[in-house]
């Protein structure tokens, strides 16, 4: 296994198969009765410091959609134990889930679950990879060193000790955490992809997440007919920050807008 994630790890290399508790709280939601069932399942990957419930505003409404939603709370998160935590192991275990279902999934991923989603990404079969038809991504850092640079402010690391920071994270995680940037995946997935980033976000600036946009395959989507009007593939909202978004009925709405309805990308 440790040589198949070798050969898979592009644009960056995984070398280190992390110790994953032997099981994890993981909340299925079914869809409404009175609602034509659909193909896919959501799968809603939290950020650092979440849980499952994070989510739970979108549930409601996807569940009403049709979709069956899948909640993992992560290892030492939520109700989810475990001996370490971090990026890869929230790559793993989404990976596990896609390998579990087998079958078409839509990612709805905030903050560090974006970097699970890369995570993800490198450590794929091409089949696996290949059953991610739509993804969303909140508060998207476009590289993961953003997010260990905020973790050093938070607890008062100066800038002298960044290097031997990073070292020791490389060895921790099994990854070069600065060779991390989800723009070099996101190009390449030819699917219908929005990414949504508050202007006012305080946890990940708003130009941390900016550079994916341009990245994007697809700058602009139609919903329901070729004919519609062009909404963005990168959404920026206001006044919401980094946290409050995720419960916001207009973001709400418009992710399960993008899952739900036919999608013309152009």
């Amino acid at each position: 296994m440790n040589q198949r994630m070798k050969d898979k790890s592009t644009p960056f290399e995984i070398t280190l198969i992390p110790n994953l508790p032997e099981t994890f709280s993981c909340l299925e939601y079914l869809p409404d009765e009175n609602a034509p069932k659909r193909e896919e399942t959501v799968i809603c990957i939290h950020g650092w410091g979440g849980k499952s419930l994070n989510f739970f505003k979108f549930i409601k409404k996807l569940q009403s959609q049709g979709f069956r939603v899948l909640a993992p709370d992560f290892p030492q998160h939520g109700l989810t134990g475990g001996t370490e935590t971090g990026c890869h192991i929230f790559g793993h275990t989404v990976n596990a889930l896609i390998r579990y279902l087998d079958s078409p999934v839509y990612l709805l991923a905030h903050s560090l679950g974006n970097v699970a989603f890369c995570v993800n990404y490198a450590i794929s079969s091409e089949h696996e990879r290949s059953l991610i038809k739509r993804y969303v991504g909140i508060a998207c850092p476009d590289q993961f060193q953003f997010i260990m640079r905020r973790f050093m402010d938070m607890i008062g690391l100066s800038n002298r000790a960044w290097e031997p920071f990073v070292k020791v994270n490389d060895e921790l995680h099994g990854i070069k955490i600065t060779d991390v940037e989800e723009s070099k995946i996101i190009e390449k997935f030819h699917i219908p992809i929005l990414i949504i980033h508050d202007e006012n976000d305080k946890e990940l600036k708003y130009e941390v997440s900016k550079v994916i946009g341009d990245h994007l395959f697809y700058k602009h989507y139609k919903v329901g007919s070729e004919d519609a009007e062009e909404k963005p593939s990168f959404y920026t909202s206001k006044g919401l920050g980094h946290r409050r978004i995720l419960r916001d009925d207009g973001i709400v709405d418009r992710v399960s807008e993008f899952f739900s309805e036919k999608i013309y990308p152009c």
